[in-house]
């Protein structure tokens, strides 16, 4: 800033002496010609009207050098601005890249993360489906032994009826037959 600031002033100053300069001439002209005019004579007109001329020119001399300054000291400062933008253009892209990079990992792990727990939600809905199945078939058994049972129990009650009592020689005997096929034994 201190930079800045040096230049600057002593660019005002000198812009101040440079008006000052050719503000002063301008009148100092004008001043010579209304001198000359109040005397009257054609000599002194003629050369007041020449230096007024010369001092005029002066003046139109130090505004263009004034002008051209500004100009360049102009240029000059767009040029330090452009500089400014391009590297802060280049910080804020950097930092863009950091944040899209970070952004895109996340998003990655996130992905990743669905897709396990999909491969673990299919997994727990096949071993669902395989305990159903299970369930289903130790159901169809009990099922079946409880039809068992009735059977027996029927059975049972049928003979109770007859007078014939179960033992359990009887029911191994019987468990005999059935597995020969109903045959009798010899």
């Amino acid at each position: 800033m201190s930079d800045s600031t040096g230049p600057s002033r002593a660019r005002h100053r000198l812009r101040s002496t440079r008006a000052v300069l050719a503000g002063a001439s301008v009148l100092l002209g004008a001043g010579l010609v209304l001198a000359a005019t109040l005397r009257g004579e054609a000599a002194w007109l003629s050369g007041a009207a020449a230096a007024s001329v010369l001092l005029g020119a002066l003046a139109a001399r130090l505004v263009w050098y004034e002008v051209r300054a500004t100009r360049q000291a102009a240029a000059y400062d767009r040029a330090r601005q452009a500089e400014r933008f391009s590297a802060e253009s280049l910080a804020r892209s950097a930092e863009h890249t950091v944040v899209v990079a970070a952004l895109s990992r996340r998003l990655d792990h996130g992905r990743r993360e669905l897709g396990a727990a999909y491969a673990e939600a299919a997994g727990a809905r096949r071993l669902a489906g395989s305990y159903r199945r299970q369930a289903d078939g130790l159901r169809e058994q009990v099922r079946s032994l409880e039809e068992a049972l009735v059977a027996q129990q029927t059975a049972a009650a049928q003979l109770a009826e007859q007078g014939q009592e179960i033992t359990p020689e009887g029911v191994v005997r019987l468990s005999a037959w059935a597995a020969g096929g109903g045959r009798r034994p010899a």
